[in-house]
C-alpha cells in the first residue's frame, strides 16, 4: 500500500542582487514513487512560483552542516539558517532563507515514516 505524499511549508525570505529582501513561502514534498527525493518550490506574496529545485533527503541532512550543491543549486547552513543560493533559469543570483530547525524537523519525519 503505498503512502501518502509527505508536504511542509517553510516561511523564509529571498533576496536577489540590488533587491531588497522579500517574505517567501518554500514547500517541501516527497512522494510515494520516491520518497527520499524532496523538491522544493519558492512562492512570493503574489502566489507566484520563483523557482523550483531538488534534493536527495540524504543530501539535504548533509547540508544542516556543509555546503552541498545540486540542481544549480548550492545549500549552505548560516547561523539558525539554511541559505539557498539560486544560480540557474529566471531565478539566477537569488538566495532563499529557511529555518535549520523546521528542515530538519521535516527530514526526522520522511525518515521516520519510511518509504
Amino acid at each position: 500500500m503505498p503512502s501518502a505524499p509527505r508536504h511542509a511549508i517553510f516561511t523564509g525570505h529571498r533576496s536577489a542582487p540590488g533587491q531588497h529582501p522579500v517574505e517567501v513561502l518554500v514547500t517541501a514534498s516527497s512522494s510515494p514513487e520516491d520518497p527520499w527525493f524532496v523538491r522544493l518550490r519558492c512562492i512570493d506574496e503574489q502566489a507566484c512560483e520563483i523557482a523550483t529545485w531538488g534534493f536527495s533527503c540524504v543530501a539535504l541532512f548533509d547540508a544542516l552542516n556543509s555546503p552541498v550543491t545540486s540542481e544549480g543549486v548550492t545549500v549552505q547552513p548560516l547561523g539558525f539558517a539554511l541559505l539557498f543560493a539560486l544560480s540557474d533559469g529566471a531565478a539566477r543570483g537569488s538566495l532563499v532563507q529557511i529555518d535549520r530547525a523546521e528542515v530538519a524537523s521535516f527530514l526526522v519525519g520522511l525518515v521516520i515514516a519510511g518509504p
